[in-house]
């Protein structure tokens, strides 16, 4: 199983895109070689906006999963590769993700429902940003 992760640039300090690409390179340090990777980094020279560079990058992405990772955020490495663990064993269309702005507070995520993440999205409606989901790149 692969995963992509798709990263739009717009006006960023590097500083920030390198912490980013820090906290993903150390969540697969940690689990292995047990699920591979790229990281997809799209640059909006254009001025296009978010949506239209994230298309450009799905358009590049190989993996069985996609997940939208904005430059100035970083993932909390334990807790991410609980989340990986758990798209490894379900293999679900789509895993909601926990966002919090304090490492002190986290909690483990869950799977909240299965079934075809097709029919779920027709019938419901994400309760935040894209960054909060791992997308099977099929859906």
């Amino acid at each position: 199983m692969k995963i992509s992760y798709i990263i739009p640039v717009y006006n960023i300090p590097q500083w920030m895109l390198d912490e980013c690409l820090a906290s993903i390179e150390a969540v697969f340090t940690l689990m292995g070689k047990s699920m591979d990777h790229e990281i997809i980094v799209v640059e909006d020279t254009r001025h296009e906006g978010a949506s239209v560079t994230r298309n450009r990058g799905i358009e590049q992405a190989t993996g069985d999963y996609i997940h939208f990772v904005d430059a100035d955020d970083a993932l909390i490495v334990d807790e991410y590769v609980h989340c990986l663990n758990l798209l490894e064993e379900k293999r679900p269309d789509l895993l909601a993700l926990n966002f919090t702005t304090d490492k002190q507070r986290v909690k483990q995520g869950r799977v909240c429902f299965e079934g075809s993440g097709a029919k779920f999205l027709m019938r419901h409606n994400l309760h935040s940003g894209n960054g909060f989901h791992i997308f099977r790149r099929a859906l």
